[in-house]
């Protein structure tokens, strides 16, 4: 039939008889997924001075942190889209949300320099390796291909807002523990039970 939106989308990835509101349930956790699994990863970007006390790290050991998850995403792309190719997405999102967890509930015992490392490079992994793909893959099978854009911007539109939330949330929490280093452990562990 000229001018389907379905063409070229294998028959199992399209739901004719999923509810408008399960679409927009999946959509939501996809946003909140998206979300979530990079917390973890960024805690510097918004808990800098807490984390170098609490694993009294030097401004360079922090940056070596981040460059070693950055190093370790950027290798995990390629084999993670043929990995979403191969398993199904719901599979991996919740592997990578699992394990991205329990990472943090390691790291929240702040370990030695080489453990927060290893942390790290394994964040890479299951934040990117297995998350990306697959939820890249999920967002552009929730919807026919006219409707690609709308996928993608009510993804990020998504992920913008549970992040805003999330982070005033946190931040505020974190605020009424005190601040101190015990208070970071608290953050570290309520973000590793989100996964």
């Amino acid at each position: 039939m000229a001018g389907d939106p379905t063409i070229g989308i294998p028959p199992a990835r399209i739901a004719p008889r999923a509810t408008l509101a399960s679409r927009w349930v999946v959509m939501a956790v996809l946003g909140l997924s998206g979300t979530v699994i990079y917390l973890l990863p960024f805690l510097r970007e918004v808990y800098y001075d807490p984390l170098e006390e609490a694993l009294s790290l030097t401004n360079s050991q922090s940056g070596v942190l981040m460059a070693t998850f950055g190093l370790t995403s950027m290798l995990a792309y390629i084999p993670g889209g043929w990995i979403a190719d191969k398993i199904e997405p719901r599979l991996l999102i919740a592997g990578a949300l699992i394990s991205t967890g329990l990472l943090g509930f390691v790291f929240s015992t702040f370990p030695s320099y080489p453990v927060a490392l290893v942390i790290h490079a394994l964040w890479g992994v299951t934040a990117t390796g297995m998350m990306w793909g697959a939820l890249i893959k999920a967002t552009r099978d929730w919807a026919p291909a006219s409707e690609q854009g709308k996928a993608f911007g009510l993804l990020e539109a998504g992920r913008g807002v549970s992040e805003a939330a999330f982070l005033s949330l946190f931040l505020a929490i974190f605020a009424r523990l005190g601040g101190d280093t015990p208070a970071f452990a608290q953050i570290i562990i309520q973000y590793s039970i989100l996964h």
